[in-house]
């Protein structure tokens, strides 16, 4: 199987939350994650698990505490996916077994147990892949259409991207293309578009600071159009994003008997007495 595990401290950078190719399966170890997805802000706290899988663009927005990662290679993740797996526990058996079976498989993965961690990796895969099931049967994702949109929007969002361009560079009517986007992903063309690039160009401003040459790059026709749809998606001008969004660029190194014990303390929360 192709996964590794991360570990990301407070003050450990961190912009967005998907890797191209990889599912990306995150438990919240301590403190909260506030992140926007597509068109939703999402808000998850101490022992919540998520996953984000590499076509969700997404921005965090504020981060505190202690957030693990087991990121699998969708090759894997979709070799070891169960088809047609029935989901017969309720809503909240089966949140409390995700998050047991994540720091089992986290703590088989910090001790090199690798037979042990396979197999969480192999029950974490299953317990989220009728989510993924979902996303590409209900929302977009089985429409092969809207799904080449949408990566080819995520790999050129660097380049002038609009309407007519797409129709054209995929031989469908204007009308068709709008309607069926909004239909199938629940967010305009045009306003998925715009937040791909602001949430890209977010990054980037982060690690650089300067907003007054970035936008250039992508594909803006004008200074005032970039900082029109910075202010409509970000709800701030970039010189204030920047400023909210500074973070200590160090290198945290967690010992793992601090994380051990933080993750004993979470099981012990969750595990009835």
């Amino acid at each position: 199987m192709n996964y590794n595990q991360i570990i990301y401290a407070e003050y450990d950078k961190l912009d967005h939350l998907n890797t191209p190719n990889f599912s990306n399966l995150y438990l919240v170890i301590s403190g909260v994650l506030h992140f926007q997805k597509l068109d939703s802000d999402y808000v998850f706290q101490r022992g919540n698990v998520f996953v984000v899988y590499d076509f969700e663009e997404n921005l965090i927005i504020h981060r505190t505490g202690i957030l693990a990662c087991i990121s699998i290679n969708n090759l894997s993740y979709n070799r070891f996916s169960l088809v047609n797996r029935e989901d017969l526990i309720n809503k909240s058996q089966r949140s409390k077994l995700i998050t047991e079976t994540y720091i089992e498989t986290l703590k088989a993965i910090l001790k090199n147990d690798s037979f042990n961690s396979d197999i969480g990796v192999i029950k974490l895969i299953n317990y989220f892949s009728p989510t993924k099931t979902r996303l590409h049967t209900n929302l977009s994702y089985s429409n092969k259409l809207i799904k080449n949109v949408v990566e080819y929007i995520n790999q050129n969002y660097k380049q002038p991207l609009t309407l007519d361009i797409l129709a054209k560079k995929f031989f469908v009517n204007n009308s068709y293309l709008s309607r069926e986007f909004s239909k199938k992903m629940n967010i305009s063309l045009i306003k998925y578009i715009k937040k791909v690039k602001i949430y890209s160009l977010s990054r980037e401003l982060l690690d650089n600071g300067n907003g007054e040459s970035t936008w250039r790059n992508y594909g803006f026709r004008s200074y005032n159009t970039y900082l029109r749809d910075f202010k409509k998606v970000m709800k701030m001008t970039p010189k204030d994003f920047i400023k909210q969004h500074t973070y200590k660029n160090e290198n945290t190194s967690i010992e793992h008997h601090h994380l051990y014990n933080q993750l004993q303390l979470l099981l012990d929360d969750i595990k009835p007495t």
